[in-house]
């Protein structure tokens, strides 16, 4: 259940450093699709925060700064209340 919850922050950044480009788009698709069948977890919440990671590396990489750091308070504040409910 805690993973269904910080994904949808995970989402929310990678749609925001995406915005209207569609290559960026596509490559998102082609890192996140390498990152899930290549790595394998078991607990649906590490693989969370390793899209959450992924998602922070894109938006930092396409200058997205603010987007990155925004991205990043709120999925670890999401993830410190749901580790204590």
């Amino acid at each position: 259940m805690q993973a269904l919850a910080l994904v949808s922050m995970v989402a929310a950044t990678v749609m925001q450093a995406i915005g209207d480009s569609l290559a960026r788009g596509l490559g998102m698709l082609g890192a996140l699709s390498i990152i899930r069948f290549r790595t394998v977890l078991d607990d649906p919440r590490n693989m969370t925060f390793m899209f959450a990671s992924l998602a922070v590396g894109i938006a930092t990489g396409v200058y997205g700064f603010t987007i990155a750091f925004i991205g990043t308070i709120f999925f670890c504040l999401g993830a410190v209340i749901l580790r204590f409910s």
